[in-house]
């Protein structure tokens, strides 16, 4: 997994001359979001190697969403992703992104770094702070379709005709704001367009009842490539998650599995957790002591019942889903063939094994090359650095490479034949609300550098004076008149400081002089309880003495 970067040319010779019989595969959980971008690849495949195949996959193995429970109610939800109430908000098969949007959150503690107060301003901010961090921190243009439960539903179990209102609203939420992104003259064309992709999605729904998102995604990616390509592709295959990993007495061989199998094995099993362990600590991920007994970092798949961690103890094997699942065996499990036997025996064939993020991504890596969005999956250095200890600890283990794809997006945007009606935060940023895609392409990085610097310059701004100035010099017709307002009433305060000068000096000698009358008093109280305690006390308790003896007359 050497880090190298290969221009299209490059690709293409290294891919016939190594690789020429090992599949490329794509996985993605939703067709969209950034998948059908893939189709680049295909293309260029196509034009220079045509006989290459390609895998496209929907990964309907894992999670649908999550998200905590107090956080929403159960049922459906569409959520803007924030770092307050929806922090933890995870979604996988349903989220999709406005024109100029992306799921990006400017984090508190970045907005820190360039001076922004939010405790300052949620003192009168409407709802409190938490209304404040949630706006304030809101990834802008993104959405993600949640389904809240008790039970953490897989997305191949996911039925199309539940949830199918809400995908539908989702995307028109996605669809109708990027229209409002384009100029007059594109919306037409671009509603037709968003319109025929809802159309197609009734139209599968319509014959496909009891169909799930998956199965749905599965159908419509191969549409996808094809309007994205202008013609239907030969070396393309489709799948799915459950499918690729499908785990059974018939596939249990397949190369796919064999770091399963490494993990199993009494000579490799320690060896292969203790990389696992070195290779997540520090991250997101757990260790395997974090999860029940016996864990292993892969998980089962049944459709229909769940998704849990596989657990190996003396005996018997626990699948760990919310309604814990236990297999009484004979024997050790010491290979996928038996793990596969056991499993099929309980289950049935249509079950599947997926790694947990890093041991996934090796397991795709064992037998294709993985094809990644040029940022996509962090795990990536983590499962490089796991290959690593593995092979440093002499577990031999192939992987190929990982593909990543750099994309050129706001520079070959300039390519199209489109305007834009920008959004606000763009607009103010580019001092100009409409802009054609080629003046897009062609100055979009040096507005960025430009908004760099303005960072740079609000991040050393301490006072409010400095504040004032500094945006009357960027938004004059704006704040000229308020820093003028502003300086009139600061100019009113010193005035009217400097005649209440003598007031002031006057009310500090009456609060001193009250001060020392104040300590006067309390030493003359304490004067006075001394003086009662030594003479008057004692001449008070003679009297009561000789009125107790009935000496009522007499000099004494």
């Amino acid at each position: 997994m050497l880090k190298n970067i290969l221009t299209s040319d490059m690709l293409v010779n290294r891919l016939s001359a190594d690789f020429s019989e090992v599949k490329l595969l794509a996985m993605g959980q939703t067709i969209y979001w950034d998948e059908p971008m893939k189709a680049i690849l295909r293309r260029h495949l196509d034009n220079h190697l045509s006989d290459h195949i390609m895998v496209a996959g929907v990964h309907d193995a894992d999670y649908f969403s999550k998200i905590s429970a107090n956080t929403v109610p159960e049922g459906w939800s569409i959520l803007p992703h924030n770092d307050g109430a929806t922090r933890d908000l995870w979604v996988a098969a349903g989220e999709i992104s406005r024109l100029f949007g992306s799921e990006t959150i400017p984090y508190r503690d970045l907005l820190s770094k360039y001076g922004v107060q939010l405790d300052k301003i949620a003192r009168d901010y409407p709802g409190g702070r938490g209304a404040l961090v949630d706006i304030a921190t809101e990834a802008w243009g993104w959405r993600g379709l949640v389904h809240s439960d008790e039970i953490s539903q897989v997305s191949c179990c996911v039925l199309l005709k539940e949830s199918l209102p809400h995908l539908k609203s989702l995307l028109k939420w996605g669809f109708d704001h990027t229209i409002e992104s384009l100029a007059e003259a594109d919306k037409a064309y671009a509603g037709t367009i968003a319109n025929q992709m809802l159309d197609e999605i009734d139209k599968y729904a319509e014959s496909n009842e009891e169909g799930t998102i998956a199965d749905m995604y599965c159908s419509l990616l191969v549409e996808f490539y094809s309007k994205l390509l202008g013609y239907k592709p030969k070396n393309l295959e489709i799948t799915r998650a459950t499918e690729l990993f499908k785990f059974n007495k018939s596939t249990a061989g397949l190369l796919r599995f064999t770091l399963l199998d490494m993990f199993l094995n009494k000579d490799t099993h320690q060896k292969c957790q203790n990389a696992y362990d070195l290779a997540v600590e520090g991250s997101d991920a757990y260790t395997l002591d974090r999860f029940p007994d016996g864990a292993i970092p892969f998980d089962l798949v049944v459709p229909f019942k769940g998704r849990g961690t596989i657990c190996l103890r003396r005996g018997r094997i626990v699948i760990d889903m919310d309604d814990p699942i236990t297999i009484e065996c004979r024997q050790s499990i010491n290979s996928v063939d038996q793990l596969a036997e056991i499993l099929e025996g309980r289950f049935g064939e249509n079950i599947s094994v997926v790694g947990k993020a890093i041991t996934l991504v090796l397991m795709m890596a064992s037998e294709f090359i993985f094809v990644l969005n040029e940022e996509a999956s962090t795990y990536v250095p983590r499962c490089v650095k796991m290959a690593s200890i593995m092979k440093e600890n002499g577990i031999g283990k192939y992987f190929y490479p990982i593909l990543r794809m750099k994309y050129q997006t706001w520079d070959s945007i300039s390519e199209l034949d489109a305007s834009f009606e920008l959004p606000a935060h763009i607009a103010s940023a580019a001092n100009q609300s409409q802009m054609t895609a080629v003046e897009f392409g062609s100055s979009w990085k040096s507005i960025v550098k430009c908004q760099e610097k303005l960072l740079a310059e609000v991040s050393h701004i301490n006072n409010i004076d400095e504040l004032l100035t500094f945006l009357a010099e960027r938004q004059p017709e704006i704040w000229e008149s308020k820093l003028s307002e502003y300086n009139a009433a600061a100019s009113t305060i010193r005035n009217l400081s400097n005649d209440t000068e003598p007031l002031k000096a006057e009310s500090v000698r009456l609060r001193d002089l009250s001060h020392t009358l104040k300590q006067e008093a309390q030493q003359m109280d304490i004067s006075k309880g001394e003086h009662f305690r030594t003479m008057l006390k004692p001449l008070l308790d003679r009297q009561w003495q000789m009125e107790s003896e009935e000496r009522k007359s007499g000099d004494e």
